[in-house]
């Protein structure tokens, strides 16, 4: 059910994607595919967030990403998390159109929260 949501959402995954240099190596033949790591972490990730029932956003959103500290660039985690939360219908999509503004940060945390508030950039 597509709702305006008052409240952020929080959601909580047990552990952060791979770093966007991992996700699409190149294989013999030159094209692109999913890694292993990759894939199961969208497996993963895609069971623990549909566990959790998030409410499908309309509208502009902000996210809130904060990671598990690693051995990572933090800039890095950004994309695969967001290509999630579109691919199971979380946000609407990852243009500037859906998300007004993305904060990263490192803190104590299992793997990987996730909080998203409504509205535009504020």
């Amino acid at each position: 059910m597509i709702r305006k949501q008052t409240d952020p959402v929080v959601i909580s995954l047990p552990k952060p994607p791979p770093s966007a240099n991992n996700l699409f190596p190149t294989g013999r033949n030159r094209r692109r595919y999913r890694s292993s790591d990759y894939e199961a972490w969208l497996f993963e990730a895609g069971y623990a967030l549909e566990r959790q029932k998030p409410p499908e956003l309309i509208g502009p959103v902000q996210l809130d990403y904060k990671f598990k500290r690693g051995r990572v660039d933090l800039g890095n985690l950004e994309k695969a998390t967001t290509d999630l939360l579109v691919k199971h219908g979380v946000i609407q999509g990852d243009s500037p159109k859906y998300v007004g503004d993305i904060r990263l940060r490192f803190a104590d945390v299992p793997g990987l929260e996730i909080t998203i508030t409504q509205g535009g950039d504020e």
